[in-house]
């Protein structure tokens, strides 16, 4: 069969810049927050030299403002955040590392997997509550069904 994943981490626990390299060192996937990951790593030149020097997907969200996929091979992808009527973000950032994680078991690439990530984390902030707001995975497909999904573009090459 497919090998699985490998190790995902959720990097938003961490407070120091060694203890996010140790963690990036260790993983093949790592999910962080934007304003986390500037703080202790820097801009986007560091983010896509730090998913590169740990030979890591490294999954950058940013609440309503998206995500992006830097790859180990130095390609960067950019993706949306839906547009919903967002009642409460409570546990949005743990919805979308959960999906992507359960979508790479499943097989689907970082990409398709951040993809379907974030409409889940978006969705999960249409309903009140970290837990009762959780889409399933039928309401994720059905969004996707219903906004498919434009011609990607070719990945941005960092220098």
């Amino acid at each position: 069969g497919t090998p699985g994943p490998g190790l995902v981490v959720d990097l938003d626990g961490c407070d120091r810049a060694e203890a996010m390299r140790t963690a990036l060192s260790a993983a093949d996937h790592a999910v962080v927050g934007r304003p986390l990951a500037v703080a202790l790593l820097g801009g986007e030149p560091a983010l896509a030299r730090a998913a590169a020097d740990h030979d890591v997907h490294l999954v950058v969200t940013d609440g309503s403002r998206g995500w992006t996929l830097l790859t180990p091979a130095g390609e960067r992808h950019d993706g949306p955040a839906i547009e919903v009527d967002a009642v409460d973000a409570t546990g949005a950032g743990d919805c979308f590392t959960g999906a992507y994680c359960a979508e790479l078991d499943r097989g689907r690439s970082p990409l398709e997997a951040a993809r379907f990530a974030a409409v889940a984390a978006g969705l999960s902030c249409t309903r009140p509550g970290a837990r009762d707001g959780l889409p399933d995975r039928r309401a994720v497909e059905s969004w996707l069904a219903a906004h498919p999904t434009p011609e990607v573009p070719e990945p941005t090459r960092t220098p």
